[in-house]
């Protein structure tokens, strides 16, 4: 298994415009929404589209446990987590990954916002948070086909921020995967910038 950082740029994914709006409130079967404001939408998200910068970054690790609730990384850095403990028990291999939409979309929905055009940010804001949620789902498509080859399975991702996966683990990550290579930064409370930057964690399983 190599255990390098890969870096993968201008990434082009299938537009999630079902998951789009339904993060904009919009629900099938449901909504009463004219064909002439769906079709205004969809070329707000097409146009909100063009200006994400997507930017993935993985990177196979080994895995080992220390004691109870903690498992050591490329023998390098301790993350505690019971619940990160236990999605990769009987793992020996884990991969880290990170995916964003870039710095442009966020900056134009901040300057819509001041513009006073709220309809024009949120569709902006969703099609971001969507399109970096996708960046995930396509890098983990693409690494199961590579393990499938190997005989081994991916497990589901968890990201830092959820369960008793403290933010704090976010930083190790940070500085393990050298996102500060891309562009990426984090603050002092370990939320990474730009705003829709998301880092995950899955384990790797033999069949």
């Amino acid at each position: 298994m190599n255990y390098k950082i890969n870096y993968l740029n201008n990434i082009k994914i299938p537009i999630p415009y079902d998951t789009i709006f339904f993060r904009l409130g919009y629900k099938k079967n449901k909504t009463v929404l004219p064909d002439i404001d769906k079709k205004k939408i969809i070329n707000l998200i097409n146009e909100s589209v063009n200006l994400c910068s997507n930017k993935i970054v993985y990177k196979f690790c080994s895995k080992t446990d220390k004691g109870l609730n903690k498992i050591i990384l490329d023998s390098e850095f301790i993350i505690e987590s019971k619940s990160l403990f236990e999605l990769l028990f009987n793992c020996d291999n884990v991969v880290l990954m990170a995916a964003t939409s870039g710095f442009r979309i966020i900056k134009k929905r901040d300057y819509e916002i001041k513009k006073g055009n709220p309809v024009f940010s949120l569709i902006l804001d969703a099609t971001a948070s969507e399109i970096t949620d996708s960046l995930l789902d396509w890098l983990e498509k693409y690494l199961k086909i590579k393990l499938r080859r190997e005989n081994k399975f991916l497990t589901k991702r968890f990201s830092p921020g959820y369960g008793d996966l403290n933010l704090i683990e976010q930083r190790k990550i940070y500085k393990h995967l050298k996102l500060k290579k891309i562009g990426i930064s984090i603050n002092k409370n370990n939320i990474l910038i730009p705003e829709k930057t998301v880092i995950a964690i899955a384990g790797i399983k033999e069949k």
